[in-house]
């Protein structure tokens, strides 16, 4: 339990980092919902994570798995979508600004 618990932190927390040094480069409609879905992930690994310290709690956990992994997906392909909309905006740009 502890490999994913550890595992689904990185791709949380990597997520979160990724997002927070590129930020400024994303269309700021994007910002709302990456910011909602990180609250989300980190509310839900929480709740996971003492989840899996209670016996009695462990039908739950089987749940919070795959509800913590479709998250966290969500999450990365989001902000994936996000950075390549920026990129796309980008290179308009520049072929309208310089005939690219």
């Amino acid at each position: 339990m502890n490999a994913i618990i550890h595992g689904t932190w990185d791709r949380l927390s990597g997520a979160d980092k990724q997002y927070t040094k590129y930020k400024w480069l994303l269309n700021s409609k994007c910002h709302q919902s990456i910011e909602s879905l990180l609250k989300e992930c980190y509310e839900l690994h929480s709740r996971f994570a003492l989840n899996t310290l209670l016996p009695e709690k462990q039908d739950e956990v089987k749940q919070q798995i795959v509800e913590l992994h479709d998250k966290t997906t969500k999450l990365e392909k989001t902000y994936d979508e996000a950075r390549l909309a920026a990129i796309e905006a980008f290179y308009a740009s520049l072929k309208k600004d310089i005939g690219i």
